[in-house]
């Protein structure tokens, strides 16, 4: 114990409340034997104590620390005093080699007595004495306890302050309870330096300590238990910063780094739970491990899913993922903080999921660039940065050109997934099924926005030349949708494309064969005087699907095929619309393999 062996008294040879001028004959001998480069031998060299080396250093050292009344206190308490005649007796002894003779002159004063200002220096000294031959022969000798119990008995009494007058000087009235911590913590760091003596026999060094400070008042017991719980908390959090810091690195290693951070706290982390239940340090120590533990295994998660190198069967993603929830369970043991426990709870039901889809998910692997090609198609095309702004002004997200060439992107994406997985596969025929939906939903939205912006247009004023491209747009949406029937898709899907390819096909037919007449500028007036009623048509029908205007005097025909053929805008919104782009996003995001187990 440094605070004996290499206490400063001890170092230049003298005990404490020695008077001032036996202090500073000591020092000119001392400098003296210094400078003819003699060894330093004094009385105080006793056989029980381990040999000392003096040098300059440490001489120089133990008079600088003599200087302050603090330091002259607390290091008395782990030395003999000598004020009067019976310690001068004993400490005789002593200094004779006779131990013996010494305990015997103390335990004589102190039999049957309580403390007074007569005999703490002999308490003082006897539980000195006790711990130095103590700690000769076994830190777990109960003797120790005894020890620090009897000084204890004196820092906490109403002698304390003559005790402390005696050792230093009458002007110095340290606070009580600042010197009894600085006891705590000389006396716990001793206990914890030797924990492996106490644990071969079965002893508990809380449980020691705890018996050394019975009593104490509030403000020390509080200190007390803090003192002891943040020896393991420390040890508990320099492996969870270890752990973290490792976790970074490689977080595929988590697994593995979750197990052995619980086998390399488990023995601290048992005798904070067995002694200090229910205390807040606790519980705040126990969450930080509960959650490193928990980003261990989430981290290991997220890494394992987005590597793309390793080959992924059936068997080895279900180890994997019941591996992560084993990890997951064990972190639910630690956490004692609601939040955390839902965070957890909320990615073991995600990985459960994740888990229970492994066959799907290992099956569809397969196609899964195919999916997030498809995926990147759709957001390029209808999810670019003006999209919406055209949607608000027009009614769509993209022109038929557009549409078109996202066809000729994704076709043939379609296609490699029918061949790798077949054409009648379910979940092969539900993707490419909501891709056609949603592409067929766009086309119908660009064709009303087209629909809107020519019921404006003054036909008598800008002739005819505006509506030659009408076949054009009228041609590219029928190839596409003509095109999109080629692929299997479920039976709404395939209703949904033929019921408005119809209708385009009829108005295709009728444009086409009309713009082969000729018209004259009065054909133009009457045709601009039907743009009225077509107009008023339009009006009337304006969530319809969309429909050209056709040539004058057609306003009647166009009323019926309108009336044959209506698809309504509230229709394709049941049916595809935006509710069907968002389920088309799912079911790639489903079918990626991405689990999105991220952290809330």
């Amino acid at each position: 114990m440094e605070i004996i062996y290499k206490n400063p008294y001890r170092i230049v040879g003298v005990y404490a409340g020695v008077s001032e001028r036996e202090y500073q004959s000591q020092k000119s001998k001392i400098n003296a034997f210094m400078r003819a480069g003699k060894d330093l031998m004094f009385d105080q060299d006793f056989e029980f104590l381990p040999v000392i080396k003096r040098d300059s250093a440490k001489i120089e050292y133990a008079f600088s620390k003599l200087q302050l009344n603090q330091n002259k206190l607390f290091c008395a308490i782990f030395w003999f005093v000598k004020v009067n005649h019976i310690d001068e007796t004993a400490l005789r002894h002593l200094e004779n080699g006779s131990q013996l003779k010494a305990r015997e002159i103390w335990n004589k004063v102190l039999f049957n007595q309580d403390i007074s200002s007569k005999n703490v220096t002999s308490y003082m000294n006897l539980s000195t004495l006790q711990l130095a031959l103590a700690l000769n022969s076994n830190m777990a000798d109960v003797r120790i306890r005894v020890a620090f119990q009897n000084k204890y008995s004196i820092l906490k009494s109403d002698y304390f302050y003559e005790f402390v007058h005696l050792v230093t000087d009458d002007n110095y009235n340290p606070d009580k309870d600042e010197i009894i911590k600085q006891f705590v913590d000389e006396v716990i760091a001793l206990f914890i330096k030797h924990k492996k003596q106490f644990e071969y026999r079965n002893q508990s060094i809380y449980r020691e300590v705890n018996e050394v400070f019975a009593g104490s008042s509030s403000v020390i017991e509080e200190y007390v238990k803090q003192k002891m719980i943040s020896i393991p908390v420390s040890a508990i959090e320099r492996n969870i910063s270890t752990t973290s810091k490792k976790r970074m690195e490689k977080p595929s290693d988590g697994l593995n780094l979750s197990r052995n951070l619980i086998a390399s706290i488990k023995e601290d982390w048992s005798e904070i739970r067995s002694n200090f239940k229910g205390d807040y340090a606790v519980q705040q120590i126990s969450d930080k491990i509960a959650f490193e533990i928990f980003l261990c295994a989430i981290n290991c998660f997220n890494e394992h899913v987005d590597n793309k190198q390793i080959n992924k069967t059936v068997d080895s993603e279900k180890r994997f993922g019941n591996s992560v929830l084993s990890v997951l369970d064990d972190s639910i043991e630690y956490a004692t903080n609601e939040a955390t426990k839902q965070r957890i709870h909320s990615n073991i039901d995600t990985i459960k999921e994740w888990v229970k889809e492994t066959e799907e998910r290992v099956h569809y692997q397969k196609i899964e660039a195919d999916m997030k090609s498809l995926e990147i198609a759709y957001k390029i095309c209808f999810e670019r940065p003006d999209s919406h702004f055209l949607e608000r002004k027009a009614g769509y997200r993209a022109n038929i050109n557009d549409i078109y060439s996202y066809w000729q992107e994704v076709k043939p994406l379609l296609m490699s997934i029918q061949q790798t997985m077949g054409r009648n596969d379910d979940t092969v025929v539900e993707v490419i099924s909501a891709v056609l939906h949603t592409m067929t939903n766009h086309i119908v939205r660009f064709l009303n926005g087209q629909m809107k912006l020519y019921e404006e247009i003054n036909w008598a004023v800008i002739g005819f030349t505006a509506r030659d491209e009408f076949p054009t747009f009228i041609y590219k949406a029928m190839s596409i949708m003509e095109d999109a029937l080629t692929f299997t898709v479920n039976n709404k899907t395939t209703e949904y494309i033929n019921s408005n390819l119809s209708v385009i096909r009829k108005l295709y037919n009728d444009l086409t064969s009309t713009s082969r007449t000729s018209y004259s500028r009065n054909q133009a007036a009457q045709s601009s005087g039907c743009a009225n009623e077509l107009r008023k048509q339009i009006q009337s029908h304006s969530h319809e699907i969309p429909m050209l205007r056709p040539p004058a005097g057609c306003a009647n025909e166009l009323r019926k095929q309108i009336q044959r053929h209506s698809y309504s805008r509230n229709q394709a919104a049941q049916s595809s619309g935006c509710l069907v782009a968002i389920s088309f996003i799912a079911l790639l995001i489903s079918l990626t393999i991405i689990a999105g187990c991220y952290i809330i």
